[in-house]
């Protein structure tokens, strides 16, 4: 099993701490956030598959560091999962 999105023997079983999305410069930070939205999104439903003990319906996922990058310029974003099932992006 991959906890990653790599190939990349090494780091199959490594699981990713930060998604990053680096934008150039003509891309807005609204098209930047949606773009990573959808990785996150992939990435919550991923890791709410993973085989645990506890009853599905009262597994917690932690929230997930983003970073939106543009030259110098950096946003800071989290993600989280809501009892729904929504994920949910915010500029921090």
């Amino acid at each position: 099993m991959s906890f990653n999105n790599s190939r990349y023997y090494p780091l199959i079983d490594k699981p990713i701490v930060v998604s990053a999305k680096t934008r150039s410069e003509s891309e807005t930070l609204h098209q930047a956030w949606a773009r990573l939205a959808v990785w996150v999104s992939a990435h919550m439903n991923f890791l709410s598959q993973l085989p645990t003990n506890t009853d599905p319906s009262v597994i917690v996922l932690p929230h997930l560091p983003l970073l939106i990058i543009q030259g110098s310029q950096y946003s800071f974003l989290f993600a989280s999962r809501e009892a729904n099932g929504l994920t949910v992006s915010h500029l921090a």
